[in-house]
């Protein structure tokens, strides 16, 4: 499954409440390790996206 949709937010600018609502949508799947995954604000030239995608483990009802 890849990453269909990104949020960029700021700090007090609503993105834990934004969080809880998405993880409570049945066919959304969150990453499963924390909220704030910080992979694209790291100045790495070697990139590997194969880590971003391990965050999150779709489960059965999640559109693939």
């Amino acid at each position: 499954m890849r990453v269909d949709f990104v949020i960029g937010g700021t700090q007090k600018g609503g993105t834990s409440a934004l969080d809880s609502f998405l993880r409570k949508h049945p066919e959304i799947c969150m990453p499963t390790t924390r909220k704030e995954l910080h992979f694209f604000d790291r100045e790495e030239d070697d990139t590997d996206y194969k880590k971003y995608h391990a965050n999150f483990k779709p489960k059965p009802q999640h559109p693939r």
